[in-house]
């Protein structure tokens, strides 16, 4: 029955096509899927996944050849190429400039969007695009003038640039509503600009607690920035040579901040000096327990167990500094020495051989490392020639 209506009447087989390629009942046309363009996204997401930073940038480029405004991509790209310039050196500029046009590019569809806007900054700075760095910063400031992380950034911008008294009224003016973080900062380029009495009073006035600027993200308590001021204070203390005040206000961050590492090793290293060697290798054991990757932290434990007279767990202490040098080759040197010092003459080699291997990009460590080899080896060579000497005068 269908057919003969179809073939009597072709007004209503028009209109079964019609009817048949619309997309809804309103008449609009359902846009045709690229599903190759997918693909290629799903990929480039997938490379950046793996850190496959190379086949990233390649599936993204074709999906911006596809469709030269897919937000995502052009986003992604920046990033990659962002990451990439960490990586090629000496390819450093020219990927950080293609990086900020294709940021450009993503925020002339969607201007005014706080993580790209965010992201801009980020690599401007990077680039050395400063004065653009600072435009965003201050678009981003009258978006959210409560978030003081923009005021803050642009602050450290200008006081790249060598404008010090503009980054510091801009500092002030945040003063009313600060977290910690403006103080903070204060304190720092007070201290770049060589007035430590100055930087010591804006630290010391950064608040352990700040205010509850938003319920639903409640700021925690001790804050990141009293850590930070805390720590500043100490680095001062040391450098003055206020030993005993530096210990204290370690021993005050170990309290608040147990699961640092970095404040348990410092904390350490102060007792070591005033040789308290039980206090040093408790604090030492402490920051193991937080991190167990440090190598400069085991070789003070070991130095502390040698102190007390416990050579079989240095030992131990030694090889598991050497196991974690891969973290840090540096202390390779450091090691050496210690290792010299227990007559470990060719266990100190052996350590400074693998640090040259570890540290194959860096040249000025391997020179060092060249360097302390020569005089073990000199040492070796003396101690060699004074056990001969003194063998000869017995056979006499």
């Amino acid at each position: 029955m269908g057919r003969l209506i179809y073939k009597s009447c072709p007004l209503l087989l028009t209109l079964a096509v019609f009817s048949a390629s619309c997309g809804d009942c309103n008449g609009k046309q359902v846009p045709k899927v690229d599903w190759e363009l997918q693909r290629l996204y799903q990929d480039a997401s997938k490379s950046l996944v793996d850190n496959d930073l190379d086949k990233a940038e390649s599936d993204l480029r074709k999906v911006l050849d596809r469709d030269s405004g897919h937000l995502g991509a052009l986003s992604k790209i920046a990033r990659v190429l962002y990451a990439k310039a960490e990586r090629e050196p000496n390819n450093k500029q020219k990927l950080l400039n293609e990086s900020v046009k294709f940021l450009e590019r993503a925020l002339d569809i969607k201007p005014n969007d706080r993580i790209l806007m965010e992201e801009l900054v980020k690599i401007t700075k990077k680039a050395g695009k400063l004065d653009k760095a600072i435009a965003v910063c201050r678009q981003l400031m009258k978006m959210e003038p409560s978030k003081l992380e923009y005021l803050v950034t642009a602050a450290q911008i200008l006081q790249k640039q060598g404008k010090e008294e503009e980054s510091e009224r801009l500092l002030k003016s945040g003063l009313d509503r600060d977290d910690g973080s403006i103080r903070l900062q204060l304190g720092r380029m007070k201290l770049e600009t060589g007035k430590p009495q100055e930087a010591m009073k804006f630290f010391q006035n950064v608040p352990s607690c700040p205010k509850r600027g938003d319920e639903l993200k409640p700021q925690p308590c001790p804050s990141l920035y009293f850590y930070e001021a805390q720590d500043e204070l100490g680095s001062m203390a040391i450098k003055a040579g206020r030993l005993d005040e530096a210990e204290k206000t370690y021993a005050i961050l170990v309290k608040m901040f147990p699961d640092d590492y970095s404040a348990w090793e410092l904390l350490a290293a102060l007792l070591e000096k005033k040789k308290d060697w039980q206090g040093a290798q408790d604090a030492y054991r402490k920051s193991l327990a937080v991190d167990r990757r440090h190598p400069s932290v085991w070789l003070g434990l070991a130095r502390c167990l040698m102190a007390l007279s416990k050579k079989d767990d240095a030992m131990f202490a030694f090889r598991k500094a050497e196991n974690f040098l891969a973290e840090d080759p540096s202390q390779a040197i450091v090691m050496a020495d210690e290792l010299m010092q227990s007559g470990e003459v060719d266990w100190a080699k052996s350590v400074l051989r693998r640090a040259k291997i570890l540290a194959a990009d860096d040249r000025d460590l391997q020179k060092l490392v060249d360097k302390k080899i020569e005089s073990i080896s000199g040492t070796q060579n003396t101690m060699k020639e004074t056990q001969k000497t003194h063998e000869n005068n017995q056979s006499k």
